[in-house]
């Protein structure tokens, strides 16, 4: 029987078939763009971008030598690419199922964020962020094991901006403190991202929760730095015993000023006090500023110098609760002018680049501390916003080496952080109970620390006579610095009224003043610039009993001025004769008597700002 013979079956070599890229940039020479370009060879494009990129980028490389164009060519290729196998369609269809687990939502000023959990750990975000795009590529990792490409990236982020800002939630997202429902939480900035939300119902009026717990939302950055857990005190008054050996003052009242200061920090909202430190050199200003920051938010940066503009500042507030300027020797009027503006609440607002008539604006109020040499604060209404904590040089003897001063600091923070939260929430159980008589201008800053001070002091009204007699010493500052104000007092101290033109009381004032004093910039050296620096120091002459009108019908120097002093107006030689401005409601008595007038003359003008009041 004859064997049965099999044929054989050739099979084609894959490589023997023809490849749309093999010979695509002579075809587009030859061919021209629009024939080179047909659907097989966009196909081929498409997987070549999947499985080898760096390839294809080459390729596109060589193509744009040859005049193509890039943009509608990668459309074309989303087209006509593979779908479902790493096209960035496809990608930015995965991208979009990994957005679900993220909480889109907008701020009042119409910033877009997500929040969500990372690795179990919950943190916001801005959408347009490096955060959000590196969290993002994590998540498609996690999905898919590699990488989305840019164009996916972008357009997820785009998408993800989109549907924030067309929700209808609008939250908002504090940086370090925030108030919800009357209660202060606080970020700790820790790896779990802790926060402490302070409830007077609570035994010592702080708790830690975490994140996903909280009504509220933190925004999560790399420039903060982290807050220890907070611990009830064990014993109150030798907590706040050991904490002014480390930080000694001139005064006592300037350290209970200093701890008032940093409670009013620690409010969410403003209006905040500017705390100014001055004294001469090695005196330890700079770290008194940064036990302030450490205490009431904590900067991975510190000892900033003097800033540059109205921009950075603003941007700075919108990025930290609390700002920090150390090393200061001179301020300009501008800068002077941004930080009352930002402890009040201020808008910056420049025009958007590459827009026409678009704006862009930032808002903020946060607490600013501010460290320097000599008085370099001179504009009366930032002063009118501070308080001033002059400090002496170290003793040789009580020097200590950083390290042992950071130690001891920081064995006492975290009962520190327990004294203020629990200050803070007996701030919230006392709110409304005090009543602010003869309101001052920082009569909210006084206010809120007044109701918190019984869980410092056993005594009401430390922080009280403190502010006053600081008061007193801001007044001096005030009119010792300006020779003009100073020479108005001076000519109103033996009269009780004057009227007449700028002109007039340019020449009346000379008598006042020496030539030398006349001839440097304080003094005013025509009428007109006389008649605009008298609202400046209206102010400050204000409290010394001297009033300051002028006439609306008339312009320029034929404008009337009129000044009336009335000595039973101005302020005692002393703080500790003024009456309290702080009354707690359920006090038996609450009546005020008015204080016998006092003449103030000889004192301001022989008090330096650091003598004796």
């Amino acid at each position: 029987m004859a064997e049965k013979q099999t044929q054989a079956v050739e099979v084609p070599d894959i490589a023997d078939q023809n490849d749309p890229l093999e010979g695509l940039i002579d075809r587009v020479k030859s061919e021209g763009k629009p024939a080179a370009f047909e659907v097989p060879t966009l196909a081929a494009l498409g997987a070549l971008d999947r499985d080898n990129p760096a390839e294809f980028e080459r390729l596109l490389a060589d193509l744009k030598g040859q005049g193509v164009g890039l943009t509608v060519l990668r459309q074309k290729i989303k087209q006509h690419g593979p779908r479902g196998d790493g096209s960035s369609d496809s990608q930015l269809d995965t991208l979009a199922e990994v957005m679900g687990e993220f909480d889109l939502f907008c701020d009042a000023a119409g910033t877009a964020y997500a929040s969500g959990a990372n690795r179990g750990i919950w943190s916001t975000v801005k959408v347009r962020s490096s955060a959000f795009r590196e969290a993002l590529v994590l998540k498609y990792y996690e999905a898919t094991d590699s990488a989305p490409n840019n164009d996916a990236l972008g357009a997820a982020v785009n998408l993800a901006s989109a549907k924030a800002h067309h929700t209808t939630t609008r939250r908002e997202v504090g940086k370090r403190y925030a108030l919800h429902d009357g209660l202060i939480y606080v970020y700790r900035a820790d790896p779990e991202n802790h926060q402490i939300r302070i409830n007077p119902a609570l035994p010592d009026g702080f708790e830690q929760i975490t994140a996903e717990e909280s009504p509220v939302r933190f925004l999560t950055r790399p420039e903060l730095a982290e807050l220890p857990e907070p611990v009830a005190p064990s014993d109150r008054d030798k907590l706040l015993m050991a904490f002014q050996q480390l930080t000694p003052f001139e005064r006592v009242d300037n350290f209970r000023l200093f701890v008032a200061a940093i409670l009013d920090a620690m409010q969410p909202e403003g209006p905040h006090v500017v705390t100014i430190i001055t004294g001469l050199q090695d005196s330890g200003k700079s770290k008194r500023m940064q036990m302030f920051t450490r205490l009431v938010d904590p900067q991975q940066s510190e000892g900033v110098g003097k800033p540059k503009g109205e921009w950075d500042i603003f941007c700075e507030v919108r990025a930290l609760h609390c700002l920090a300027y150390d090393n200061l020797s001179g301020m300009s009027g501008d800068v002077s002018d941004v930080f009352s503006r930002i402890a009040y609440g201020g808008t910056f607002r420049a025009r958007t680049h590459h827009q026409m008539d678009e704006f862009t604006s930032l808002t903020g109020c946060c607490p600013v501390v501010l460290a320097g040499i000599g008085d370099f604060v001179v504009k009366a209404d930032l002063i009118d916003r501070s308080v001033f904590l002059r400090v002496e040089p170290i003793a040789a003897e009580n020097r200590l080496p950083d390290a042992e001063l950071w130690a001891r600091f920081e064995a006492l923070q975290p009962e520190l952080l327990g004294l203020f939260y629990g200050a803070l929430a007996e701030g919230i159980r006392n709110r409304g109970r005090v009543l602010i008589v003869n309101a001052p201008r920082m009569v909210d800053f006084l206010r809120r620390v007044s109701e918190a001070e019984p869980a410092l002091w056993d005594t009401k009204g430390l922080i009280d006579a403190a502010f006053r007699r600081n008061l007193i010493e801001r007044i001096t500052m005030l009119l010792n610095d300006d020779p003009f104000a100073l020479a108005v007092f001076d000519l109103m101290d033996g009269l009780r009224t004057w009227e007449g033109t700028a002109t007039a009381l340019q020449d009346a004032l000379k008598d006042f003043a020496d030539e030398e004093t006349r001839s440097s910039r304080l003094w005013p050296s025509n009428p007109t610039w006389l008649g605009r620096r008298l609202p400046h120091v209206a102010n400050t002459l204000r409290h010394l009993g001297v009033k300051i009108e002028t006439d609306s019908s008339h312009t320029g120097t034929h404008r009337k001025i009129q000044i009336t002093y009335t000595p039973d107006d101005s302020l005692p030689d002393s703080g500790d004769e003024l009456e309290p401005l702080v009354i707690w409601r359920n006090a038996t008595n609450t009546k005020t008597t008015k204080q016998n007038p006092s003449k103030v003359r000889h004192k301001y003008k022989k008090n330096s700002v650091g003598g004796e009041l």
